[in-house]
């Protein structure tokens, strides 16, 4: 029989969620700054030189966007280390261990702040850093102005391929734009699983998560790259052009399919660490 305590709530789990961001709120704001920080300070290195070569907005915004997507990779595996934040004392680990929610709901909100609460702070940020890009636009006198973050959001989420009679030949533009869905499915797929495994690393080592499964990652990404050299290799143009969509499609949908049995043993992982480390804090 199932009782309602055990049933997923969306109003326990908002509950535990604006409790998690009411403590953490000094560190989400340290973390929000340095964020910024960290853009605005490629953003000034990106346009000391605009100045004298008299770059366009858009080479300006295509340059930031580079700097604004390794940014927001690394700290969204940063973030995504931090699952055991709540258990990495005495105090709070007895607090979240007593909290009135089931195990999926205190691992789905801890998944939605390393996630989706990461994105809307980055975001936050790059909204602040695109207002500050028109005052130092004018300190710097460079006469060209535009939206950095309506540039890089779109850019990122909804990437455009204007320039591809530039890039490829007549021949092949139409196999390049067949595979433009494949492309992005490997893309967002290797994304995802690389968030995955943080986020795995995050539940297995409470302290040094990152670096920890950073060394695991670099292992893994060798491994994976072997494999594929060994498993693919077309001798031909013509094979390659014809194995290409096949490669990007079972590529991204392994990437896929392993985030998911990341996250599953992640919150296997956090229910029992959870108890374990509140029974080694109580000792």
């Amino acid at each position: 029989m199932t009782t309602t305590i055990n049933r997923f709530s969306v109003r326990r789990l908002w509950t535990v969620a604006k409790r998690d961001a009411a403590l953490d709120w000094k560190t989400n704001l340290a973390h929000f700054l340095e964020f910024a920080g960290a853009l605005l300070a490629g953003l000034v290195i990106i346009m000391l030189p605009a100045k004298t070569d008299g770059n366009s907005f858009n080479v300006i915004a295509d340059t930031f966007y580079s700097w604004f997507s390794l940014v927001l990779t690394v700290g969204g595996l940063i973030a995504a280390s931090s699952m055991l934040k709540p258990i990495s004392d005495k105090t709070d680990s007895i607090s979240l261990l007593t909290l009135p929610a089931t195990n999926a709901e205190k691992f789905v909100e801890r998944a939605l702040m390393v996630t989706v609460g990461y994105t809307i702070s980055a975001l936050a940020a790059l909204v602040v850093v695109g207002v500050l890009y028109y005052p130092l636009a004018f300190i710097f006198g460079i006469d060209s102005y535009g939206s950095l973050t309506a540039y890089c959001t779109q850019s990122f989420f909804a990437p455009t391929f204007d320039n591809i009679n530039t890039q490829v030949s007549v021949e092949n533009q139409i196999v390049v734009m067949t595979w433009q869905w494949r492309g992005q499915l490997l893309a967002w797929g290797s994304l995802l699983w690389m968030q995955s495994l943080f986020v795995l690393g995050g539940t297995v080592w409470r302290k040094f998560a990152f670096v920890k499964t950073l060394g695991i990652a670099l292992v893994l990404g060798i491994v994976f790259s072997i494999v594929l050299v060994l498993a693919w290799h077309p001798a031909t143009t013509e094979e390659f052009y014809s194995t290409y969509p096949v490669f990007l499609v079972t590529t991204g949908s392994l990437c896929l399919a392993f985030a998911v049995v990341n996250w599953a043993v992640a919150y296997r992982l956090f229910v029992g660490k959870q108890i374990v480390e509140t029974k080694k804090h109580l000792l």
